[in-house]
């Protein structure tokens, strides 16, 4: 990263003008060892203040660990042959693999930030956000935990019978609610059958 060409700038800038993007926040940038090579860090920069003069502490987390984690689980999202979906509350796609994309059409541009409606086929696609709302407020699913058979939509508008299977993943207290979606395409089953 560049952010050490910078440093003294965004020190005297905040001294300057009070101005910061870094100061009582945390964020994650590159660092550089001492033999040169770059890792990922959480760095969380505070103003001590004292009587005669201006301190400036800095938390460092290094991310190796957690990245290398991270690097794993998206690994098996992408080893896995059936779609995987990942949304949010609002039923908007945050993590998508290879699988769901090659089955699907669209590029896994399309589908991130997307609402998951547009996979959904026959009468589901109008109602979907409300099936969410409604286990949102009451918590009874006719979906999540279950396994069923619906219909879903390509891009080129053509049908399929998919079997979706839906989990709602666990989040601290107070988070946003997060939901996965396992799918298995049935309609090369059917054919064979």
């Amino acid at each position: 990263g560049s952010h050490w060409k910078y440093h003294n700038e965004y020190i005297k800038k905040f001294l300057d003008t009070g101005v910061t993007k870094v100061m009582g926040k945390k964020r994650e940038l590159p660092a550089r060892r001492k033999d040169g090579s770059e890792f990922r860090i959480e760095l969380g920069v505070w103003e001590i203040e004292t009587f005669d003069e201006r301190l400036f502490c800095g938390y460092v987390h290094d991310l190796t660990a957690v990245k290398k984690k991270e690097r794993l689980a998206f690994g098996i999202i992408e080893a896995s042959m059936d779609p995987l979906f990942q949304i949010n509350e609002h039923g908007i796609i945050q993590i998508v693999n290879e699988a769901a994309v090659e089955l699907f059409g669209y590029s896994r541009r399309e589908f991130l930030g997307a609402n998951i409606s547009i996979i959904t086929g026959g009468d589901h696609a109008k109602n979907h956000d409300k099936y969410i709302r409604t286990y949102l407020q009451t918590g009874i699913s006719k979906v999540i935990g279950k396994k069923r058979e619906l219909p879903a939509r390509r891009k080129d508008g053509s049908e399929l019978l998919i079997e979706l299977g839906v989990r709602e993943i666990k989040t601290d207290h107070g988070e946003e609610r997060l939901f996965c979606g396992f799918i298995r395409d049935l309609s090369r089953i059917k054919k064979k059958e």
